[in-house]
């Protein structure tokens, strides 16, 4: 039912501390996902990770469950540096616990 997908919608993206209204507006603005990007991502367009040279910045959510803690650690092995986890879930930009997300972007930037 419809309150069931919303809860696991909720789960899966926002940590437990994320206001309800804003989890509601954020829900609200989701669309699905395109199939065939879906299936690009997954089938036919692969990451290259020996073709890339620029430095890369790997962010993970500690609370994250749509995306497991080793495929982050096997991200940041492939691109030859440290994955850095904060206290979030997958939607680390929009969760309660946003801004030194946002911080280490910045300050990561910046040093570049």
């Amino acid at each position: 039912n419809m309150l069931h997908a919303l809860a696991m919608l909720r789960e899966s993206f926002f940590s437990d501390d994320m206001p309800e209204a804003q989890v509601q507006a954020y829900l609200a603005r989701m669309g699905n996902e395109s199939y065939s990007a879906f299936m690009d991502i997954i089938l036919l367009n692969r990451p290259k990770p020996s073709r890339v040279d620029t430095k890369m910045l790997i962010l993970g959510g500690e609370r994250d469950t749509s995306i497991p803690i080793q495929t982050n650690k096997a991200l940041a092995r492939a691109y030859k540096t440290e994955l850095e986890m904060f206290p979030t879930a997958h939607e680390m930009m929009l969760d309660s616990n946003w801004e030194p997300v946002a911080r280490r972007i910045v300050s990561w930037l910046k040093d570049k």
